[in-house]
């Protein structure tokens, strides 16, 4: 779930329950994940509160094709629980999904949208869902908001009951942005870090707890960031990881449990990262593969169930990771394509349905990777994109 500044990174966004992907799914977020265009970094995820119910779906087909329309070229994908966000390389913003608060960002009422639709503008270069709600940035670094915002997730100075169903903005000079379940993160040019949102167990990370609902500075001398379930991640520019809030299942990575409304270091020599529900990856920059969290069915990938208060290593070579509710996707140099983890729906591309403990190879010649819930997407950058495991209610359906 973030983006690294002055880079671009692989996978659109990660869900926390989940991770990124590219369709409605069952059971998490794809926060944080901020997607780029030049393509070759960071990431992040989302996911916890209540929200209408998606019908799940298993498919004997391990991946099977979504058509995109009118898309033409895609630059990167951010999949939330229940709505996908498609970046075009032409810079224009496409979404398809559950539209109950908005977080289509296409200014219509329908509840449901089957197709992709066009989001007003053609300028955007990077994309974050969070958990009802989403960011986008434009090529002037401009940064745009809608959806949800009962939770003051938008930034614009109020909670509302009532959802933002077109892109409104709230800030310049942003070069990074990541969307958690209820809060979201930026990276000024400077290399300020701003969050606002839930503050629930201290995610904002200025020292507190109650809600906060304008860009709040957190730091100085950032480069990217990550927003899960309650919880924020960030890179610094000499490649040093933070973590922040919710600490259950030992997500954060700090060696405990515990909350921390302030940004706590727990690396170095990291490139990328990602957050989920409660499950945690980074990249250091030689391409190896760290994770922490809960670890109950084999997400981290270390052959193991058993949760990780700090970072253990899984790989090496890759370049991006996806973090669904309970599976992990990444990608490696040679664009191959690495699963692990829960395997109910068939999220991991095979019909085997057998959960699996550490990464194993799925596919080969993809550019971007997404994981939300109970699905994994792969996508190419002539406009393929495949799905596997839980699909959404019929309406839906590809």
């Amino acid at each position: 779930m973030a983006l690294l500044a002055a880079k671009t990174q692989r996978v659109l966004a990660t869900g926390v329950y989940s991770g990124l992907a590219v369709t409605a799914l069952l059971g998490a977020i794809a926060l944080g994940n901020g997607v780029r265009l030049a393509l070759t970094t960071p990431l992040t995820a989302v996911s916890s509160s209540p929200q209408p119910a998606v019908t799940a779906r298993i498919d004997a087909e391990p991946l099977r094709e979504v058509p995109t329309g009118l898309l033409g070229e895609v630059a990167g994908v951010a999949q939330a629980r229940d709505f996908t966000l498609v970046l075009g390389a032409d810079g224009r913003l496409w979404a398809r999904g559950l539209n109950t608060r908005g977080q289509l960002g296409v200014g219509i009422a329908q509840t449901v949208v089957a197709d992709f639709l066009p989001l007003p503008g053609r300028e955007y270069q990077a994309v974050a869902a969070g958990g009802s709600h989403a960011l986008a940035l434009d090529r002037h670094g401009n940064l745009w908001v809608w959806g949800d915002d009962r939770y003051g997730q938008l930034g614009n100075g109020q909670t509302s009951h009532a959802p933002q169903d077109r892109p409104i903005w709230i800030a310049r000079d942003i070069v990074a942005i990541a969307a958690g379940d209820r809060h979201s993160l930026a990276v000024r040019r400077d290399g300020t870090l701003l969050a606002w949102g839930e503050n629930r167990w201290g995610e904002v990370g200025n020292g507190a707890q109650e809600v906060v609902t304008t860009p709040t500075p957190i730091g100085q001398g950032f480069a990217s960031v990550a927003a899960g379930a309650g919880y924020s991640m960030a890179i610094d520019r000499k490649g040093r990881l933070w973590a922040w809030g919710r600490g259950e299942g030992g997500r954060l990575g700090t060696g405990d449990e515990k909350d921390q409304s302030r940004p706590v270091q727990i690396g170095e020599n990291f490139s990328k990262v990602t957050a989920a529900t409660a499950q945690s990856f980074a990249i250091r920059r030689d391409g190896t593969l760290w994770a922490w969290g809960s670890n109950l069915l084999g997400q981290l990938g270390d052959g193991t169930r058993e949760d990780r208060l700090s970072p253990v290593q899984i790989g090496t070579g890759f370049t991006s990771v996806a973090a669904g509710g309970a599976h992990t996707v990444a990608l490696k140099r040679d664009g191959s394509v690495w699963a692990w983890g829960s395997n109910g729906f068939g999220q991991l591309a095979d019909t085997k349905l057998d959960d699996q403990l550490k990464p194993t190879r799925v596919a080969q010649g993809y550019d971007f990777i997404a994981a939300a819930g109970g699905a994994s997407v792969l996508a190419r950058r002539n406009g393929v994109l495949r799905m596997a495991g839980a699909g959404p209610a019929p309406s839906l359906r590809p």
